[in-house]
């Protein structure tokens, strides 16, 4: 029996970009503290998941599967494509720039909301444009 599965992919172009900033550790030396030495700066703030808008033209497609083609195979090669914009791993704070979500069998969710990471919700947070 084969089975035909629905695709969708949810990229800047279609909805709002993850922006989150990296947050880097910098090692330093210790210091001997003065009389009048200043404090040292603030850490960076802790990334907020937050989201930005997508450049205007910004636009996301899927390179193969083709669109209607049908699957018949539980293992299969996707990759995506974009335009006018970055693809970056999801703790990458990076102007203009955002990571694929595929979504299989599964409405959208609301844009509102974070994006699962399940077997329907699949997350490719790390920057990947091509799985299998």
């Amino acid at each position: 029996m084969s089975t035909t599965r629905r695709l969708a992919i949810l990229a800047p172009g279609l909805v709002a970009l993850f922006a989150v900033p990296a947050v880097a550790q910098q090692a330093a030396a210790p210091e001997e503290a003065h009389e009048h030495a200043v404090p040292p700066p603030a850490p960076p703030a802790a990334p907020t998941g937050q989201r930005t808008p997508a450049p205007r033209d910004a636009y996301v497609y899927i390179g193969w599967p083709n669109d209607g083609e049908v699957i018949h195979s539980t293992r299969f090669k996707v990759w995506f494509g974009t335009r006018n914009f970055g693809v970056a791993p999801a703790s990458t704070d990076v102007p203009d720039t955002g990571h694929h979500h595929l979504l299989i069998d599964t409405p959208l969710p609301p844009m509102d909301e974070a994006i699962p990471n399940d077997k329907h919700h699949l997350h490719f947070g790390r920057g990947q444009t091509e799985a299998r």
